[in-house]
């Protein structure tokens, strides 16, 4: 490095070399990082205290249909609406076959961005390319747009439990493969 009129210059080399330190600094601290936050992903088999293949308890209520007539989602009597710091909108338990399948959070819009940075908080950078999801050993966490009316939508931070959503894909593939069957 050299002076040039009380300015420090750098030559390209010198550029070069706390760029690529810089790099180097931060390939070895980040998957540390990553894989401290996954591990406690990792850990993680519930949602909200509602663990992964449990039946609706006592304080379920309202069931509802969905699209899927296996699926039913219930609320609980007494539920805080919070994720974080956001006021969440409503709170949803869905089961497939009286098993936990997911748990939902839905919230406006707006907070979407403040949701992944507190998810990248408590969990890492998300570990999907294809949108904002985080996954662990039973659970997947996504952030999720959710299209109310043709005119409104919310965003939903979903915990789904991978085990019983295999379970689910298993009897949709059954499904389809006897209906081509049914088909011929």
């Amino acid at each position: 490095m050299r002076r040039a009129k009380n300015h420090l210059i750098m030559t390209r080399g010198e550029v070069r070399f706390r760029v690529r330190a810089g790099l180097l600094a931060a390939l070895i601290i980040m998957p540390g990082t990553v894989a401290y936050a996954s591990e406690s992903l990792d850990t993680k088999d519930d949602f909200r205290g509602v663990k992964c293949g449990a039946k609706p308890s006592a304080d379920m209520i309202n069931p509802v249909s969905t699209k899927n007539p296996d699926i039913k989602a219930y609320h609980r009597r007494v539920d805080d609406q919070k994720f974080g710091s956001i006021q969440g909108l409503n709170v949803a338990y869905a089961f497939w076959r009286g098993e936990f399948l997911y748990g939902g959070i839905a919230i406006e819009t707006e907070s979407a961005a403040e949701a992944i940075r507190t998810l990248t908080a408590l969990y890492g950078s998300p570990t999907s390319a294809t949108g904002p999801e985080w996954r662990g050993r039973n659970v997947s966490i996504q952030l999720m747009r959710i299209k109310i009316d043709p005119y409104n939508e919310v965003a939903e931070v979903r915990v789904t439990c991978l085990q019983t959503q295999t379970k689910v894909d298993a009897g949709a593939q059954k499904s389809r493969r006897e209906q081509a069957e049914g088909d011929l």
